[in-house]
């Protein structure tokens, strides 16, 4: 399982090389499960449209990366899964906030164990 982090406010995909690396290690690739996460800073909606928009994000990138899209799962959680525990305000409170502004990436498959 990995997770991609995002900055505030934003759907924008980072580094994913460790996750491609791993994809493309497998011997078989069953599936990659993407759930958006977001902060709950920003309504309810907001929250859960920024969350599903990040989710779709990291499939793209991922199938730019060469994944096949029909393995790719996108869900969103919104704000309904944090993992952060924060008081504050402002600056303080948003770079606290990180851990909740992810998605979660969980991939099936099999290594053989020659690659093992």
């Amino acid at each position: 399982k990995f997770a991609l982090y995002f900055d505030f406010n934003s759907s924008e995909v980072g580094g994913l090389a460790n996750i491609v690396d791993y994809i493309k290690s497998l011997s078989y690739l069953e599936g990659v499960k993407l759930v958006g996460h977001a902060d709950p800073i920003g309504s309810d909606e907001y929250n859960q449209a920024l969350s599903l928009k990040r989710a779709q994000n990291t499939a793209a990138a991922l199938k730019e990366a060469g994944v096949t899209d029909w393995k790719l799962g996108v869900d969103a959680q919104g704000e309904k899964a944090p993992m952060a525990n924060c008081t504050g305000k402002g600056a303080q409170l948003i770079a606290c906030l990180r851990p909740d502004r992810r998605v979660d990436v969980e991939v099936t498959g099999e290594i053989t164990e020659k690659q093992m």
